[in-house]
């Protein structure tokens, strides 16, 4: 069932989607709640506290084409709301301490996720142009300016510029996420 469909059906009553969404999502918000409020407790009541919430107001929900965000965002400002009651937090709630504690699961799958990419990144650099993939050696892992990669590739800095543009751009074509891109190639070097 899609999401939009999903969310449909629980604001109109429908307790199987209303369970589904749970079941989906309830995992992954114990441990994001973990990230921002190390006691189980709390965090257990705050995500409990959504999902008792979205029942009682299914009625007059909002739109969202993502539930797992919106579920994100409630259970961040309930945790926060709890948090801020509890006296826990002096400072202001976006300036919270957010711990990033991967498990051993997590910390593997994203580990071989990063390999795979790293893998793929590296066979779309080898399909660049020599020139390309100087340039990619240049500015990314050398940290050159344009002007510097101008000089030592013996090109006038336009060139430099039109031409890191067209590579990037064929990364893209190929890996697509250009942030992914500029941050696994400094990794590959």
């Amino acid at each position: 069932m899609g999401k939009h469909l999903l969310w449909e059906k629980i604001k109109s009553g429908d307790s199987a989607a209303y369970q589904q969404l749970f079941e989906e999502h309830v995992r992954l918000l114990y441990q994001y709640g973990h990230k921002i409020c190390k006691e189980s407790a709390v965090v257990e009541d705050a995500v409990q506290e959504i999902f008792v919430r979205i029942w009682e107001k299914r009625e007059h929900l909002g739109e969202t084409d993502n539930p797992k965000f919106y579920l994100m965002v409630a259970l961040k400002r309930e945790l926060y709301q709890r948090l801020k009651k509890r006296d826990y937090l002096q400072q202001d709630p976006q300036e919270h301490h957010f711990e990033v504690v991967f498990s051993v699961e997590e910390a593997t799958i994203l580990a071989e996720h990063q390999q795979l990419n790293l893998h793929k990144l590296k066979l779309a650099i080898q399909a660049l142009r020599p020139r390309q993939r100087e340039l990619i050696y240049h500015r990314f892992f050398m940290g050159l300016s344009y002007e510097e990669t101008a000089e030592i590739m013996q090109m006038n800095y336009q060139s430099v510029r039109n031409l890191q543009s067209g590579a990037l751009k064929q990364l893209k074509n190929d890996m697509g996420d250009i942030g992914l891109i500029l941050t696994l190639i400094t990794q590959i070097f």
